[in-house]
């Protein structure tokens, strides 16, 4: 789909940037995307199966909230929590309302899909990528796991490590947005 709506939109040519399942789907889209100037992922660890979803996440019981079906305030409101740097200032309002509102059965598909193995082997695509791939990662991430991301291959790795955003977890674009934005100018620059 996504590479579908590239084309529809005349920009499969464009830096593509996704941030957490966002991020995952930009990386399974990529050999459908070879004209794409590059990619830049975060709160995304590339994983080859299901087992290693235990080594590229952190073992926080707030994310289990994104693969339950049914899910209270209360749960949303830790889940929301978990997206930034512990004792953030940012405001979670939207955060928990987008996670109360989405529909509990695309929370419990996603899940499923994971447990059958329905995705891409992201080591392998990562491996061969062609194009830049930036990885972002919040030095404040309570969900994906800095050591797993450090010890993957990926020959196009943008300035050949992960880059670390201060004073963001998980969510740095709504965290922190003027360094986020300012790393990402700095990844199309790189790009010319």
């Amino acid at each position: 789909m996504l590479a579908g709506f590239a084309e529809a939109e005349n920009a499969a040519d464009a830096v593509i940037v996704g941030w957490s399942l966002g991020g995952h789907i930009a990386l399974e889209a990529a050999p459908a995307l070879p004209q794409a100037a590059g990619y830049v992922v975060f709160g995304t660890p590339p994983v080859a199966s299901a087992a290693q979803m235990g080594e590229a996440f952190l073992p926080n019981p707030a994310m289990s909230v994104g693969f339950t079906a049914a899910v209270e305030p209360e749960q949303a409101q830790a889940y929301a929590a978990s997206f930034t740097v512990p004792g953030s200032a940012l405001a979670l309002d939207k955060f928990t309302a987008d996670i109360v509102r989405t529909d509990g059965e695309a929370r419990a598909g996603l899940f499923a899909s994971i447990g059958e193995g329905r995705f891409a082997d992201e080591i392998a695509i990562t491996s061969t990528l062609r194009k830049p791939l930036a990885i972002l990662h919040g030095e404040g991430e309570q969900l994906v796991n800095l050591d797993y991301l450090q010890q993957l291959t990926i020959p196009s790795l943008w300035r050949g490590h992960v880059q670390l955003v201060p004073g963001a977890g998980h969510a740095p674009h709504q965290e922190v947005p003027a360094a986020f934005a300012d790393l990402l100018e700095q990844f199309i620059a790189d790009l010319n």
